[in-house]
């Protein structure tokens, strides 16, 4: 065994393992309840403006394509710093990282809210709050272990990780009525309010031992970043530039798209970074990242398993809405009343399910919980129509949120379990950069399945309409797959008006569109469960242990 190389642990101000300082202090559910409200704003933040876009761009002189540019970038500028923000926190301390972070996040949406352009936009929204976020995170993960013993740590970890799944699930409710009732601004000026409480209340939190200052690792710090910005942006990019073979007018190396390129070059790009690491720390320089971390057997389970649950997470969140705003035709406010049984199952076995399931072990939880998510994609896939009641609905997000609420309960205590405490905010870093990068590859390869369905099911239908010429069907087809969007009815009505078509092939290429719509969405679930099923064996790989069980090393080894 080799004493981690961060550390000469200091001890001044709290003890490295779990302590009576911590036990003794009043108002620990408040501690939760603070750490869960950080948790949901970082989340709240990256999908709460998604049904606002077209009022952003108007209100700062932008565009559609603007906006997405500048969530884009808050994506890319939070995954590619996170490592970097959980190494200061294990410098720093998590409080003071984690109150630097509120700081620069609280005046990123304060400048956000009061935009009137483009720049300032992606200035405070893009760069400020990403950079913000990157700090908070890794800290959140790190102060959960700091503040609860190992029985109660799982639930902890299972409230916060549930306030992020809420926050995506009613982001775009939030935001479509916070837009249609007054301003987008508000929901960024709240976030100010919000930050600034959690600020103030920072002190009612314990902080663990932290390790020896050293000089930043500025060399690692690149490397990383520009590895985490490539898989990133590959992923945001995958849909729209293809995954193999390049779309029309997107940049392309000979016919090939540059996507897999990117895939690989970030890849290459990481596995630099871990070998710069382990060369730096061999002759006894700072490292960004202790490279034993991605050594050591729970860790890298745990991690693989957050990869693929966010993967399948973002999934499901992606084409569940989807489904019940175009093709069921409900408001946002109706597609998040229609979710809110996902919620109530989420946050129930989030936090309640670790008391009644205390004996099992993290494997079996995570594979209940993997099985559930995988049953409830496969019911909404099999059994949901276009028509479907709130009933019917209701069941699958059910098991979709029983699934999502088992896992958070395990995988963040059980990440965390496999390193010394000292390093907790590193391992926190990790694990949010796992997260991000499941959560943009499930989105691409979701919405990659249900627009390659959308277009072959679109064209094999429309050629079969009597009449219809070829710039008609040209016309039409960009219509339904133009913008990597599924359309409704109403707008392929308004964009077939345009073409002098016939009422009658007209409603025949809306009865194609829903069918085509139908089935896009059903390749795209079938697709996400594919995921789960590779989860379901990541999932049998983990301890056999119960998460309570799990207690950190006091050393790391090579």
């Amino acid at each position: 065994m080799i004493v981690a190389h961060d550390a000469k642990i200091t001890d001044a101000r709290k003890p490295a393992r779990y302590s009576d300082a911590v036990a003794e202090r009043s108002g620990s559910k408040f501690v939760l309840a603070l750490l869960a409200a950080s948790m949901f704003l970082m989340a709240l933040d990256a999908s709460v403006m998604n049904v606002s876009i077209a009022n952003v761009a108007r209100d700062v002189n932008s565009n559609i394509h603007g906006i997405q540019i500048a969530m884009s970038l808050y994506t890319l500028v939070m995954a590619s710093l996170m490592i970097a923000g959980g190494k200061l926190g294990s410098q720093i301390g998590r409080r003071r990282t984690m109150s630097l972070g509120l700081v620069i996040y609280a005046s990123g949406s304060g400048l956000t809210a009061l935009a009137h352009s483009l720049p300032v936009l992606i200035f405070g929204w893009s760069l400020l709050e990403g950079i913000g976020a990157a700090l908070i995170m890794p800290s959140i993960v790190a102060l959960i272990a700091d503040n609860f013993p190992p029985d109660v740590r799982s639930r902890a970890y299972g409230i916060v990780t549930s306030a992020s799944a809420v926050a995506i699930t009613v982001g775009p409710v939030v935001g479509g009525l916070v837009t249609s009732l007054a301003s987008w601004r508000y929901v960024f000026t709240s976030e100010v309010v919000i930050a600034v409480f959690i600020l103030i209340n920072m002190r009612r939190m314990a902080e663990g031992g932290v390790a020896a200052r050293e000089r930043f690792d500025v060399p690692g710090f690149l490397v990383s970043a520009l590895g985490m910005v490539t898989l990133v942006f590959a992923a945001i990019q995958a849909g729209e530039w293809g995954w193999w073979h390049a779309k029309s007018h997107a940049p392309s190396i000979g016919r090939l798209s540059l996507v897999p390129f990117l895939f690989v070059g970030g890849i290459l790009v990481w596995i630099g970074f871990v070998l710069l690491e382990r060369s730096r720390q061999g002759r006894g320089k700072s490292v960004l990242l202790d490279p034993r971390l991605l050594a050591q057997g729970r860790i890298q389970r745990g991690l693989a398993s957050f990869f693929v649950m966010n993967g399948a997470m973002s999934g499901i969140f992606f084409v569940m809405p989807l489904f019940l705003v175009v093709a069921s035709g409900l408001t946002p406010l109706g597609c998040g009343l229609r979710m809110i049984p996902l919620s109530i199952a989420l946050l129930f076995f989030a936090g309640v399910g670790p008391r009644f399931l205390a004996g099992a072990s993290v494997q079996k939880m995570a594979m209940a919980g993997m099985t559930s998510l995988l049953v409830g994609t496969l019911l909404f896939a099999l059994w949901i129509s276009p028509d479907a009641s709130p009933i019917i609905v209701a069941l699958p997000m059910l098991f979709v949120g029983s699934g999502l609420g088992l896992l958070s309960t395990q995988l963040g205590a059980t990440t965390v379990s496999g390193a010394p405490l000292q390093l907790a905010s590193q391992v926190g870093g990790l694990q949010n950069t796992f997260t991000n990068l499941g959560l943009s590859l499930g989105t691409a390869v979701a919405g990659s399945i249900m627009i390659a369905s959308l277009g072959a099911h679109v064209l094999a239908g429309l050629s079969d309409i009597h009449g219809l010429n070829e710039a008609q069907l040209a016309s039409v087809t960009v219509a339904v797959t133009d913008n990597l969007a599924i359309v409704s009815n109403a707008q392929l009505s308004e964009a077939i008006d345009k073409t002098g078509a016939t009422e009658a092939q007209k409603q025949e290429a809306i009865a194609v569109n829903e069918n085509a719509r139908a089935k896009a969405l059903e390749a795209s679930l079938w697709g996400v469960s594919c995921i789960e099923a590779v989860g379901l064996l990541v999932a049998w790989r983990l301890p056999r242990q119960r998460v309570g069980s799990l207690e950190p090393p006091e050393t790391i080894s090579s």
